[in-house]
């Protein structure tokens, strides 16, 4: 696994995974993108609940999705699909502040 290389290089690093808040603009099939766009998320969520749940001690999760989730729509520029530089810089800190 990629993980054990890379602790056998470092072996005080700690993993973080994030789940990213971008929206799609689109699908390659018929279904609406707004709710293909939460379906991916959930999954991708769960898929990292697993994960921490056997490496506890070793990856951490930091919830900029859920974050961002709160203050949607004013998060994003009017192109609906890039966040606003305030809300970044307010997760960096967030993120700064309890990693």
């Amino acid at each position: 696994m990629i993980k054990n290389i890379i602790i056998d290089k470092f072996k005080d690093i700690k993993f973080i995974l994030t789940l990213i808040p971008i929206p799609f603009s689109a699908t390659l099939i018929d279904e609406n993108v707004i709710v293909k766009y939460f379906e991916s998320k959930c999954l991708l969520r769960s898929c990292i609940n697993e994960i921490l749940e056997y490496n506890k001690l070793d990856i951490i999760y930091f919830p900029s999705f859920e974050y961002l989730l709160c203050y949607n729509p004013e998060i994003y520029i009017p192109d609906n699909h890039h966040i606003k530089k305030k809300y970044l810089r307010k997760i960096f800190n967030l993120f700064k502040v309890n990693i």
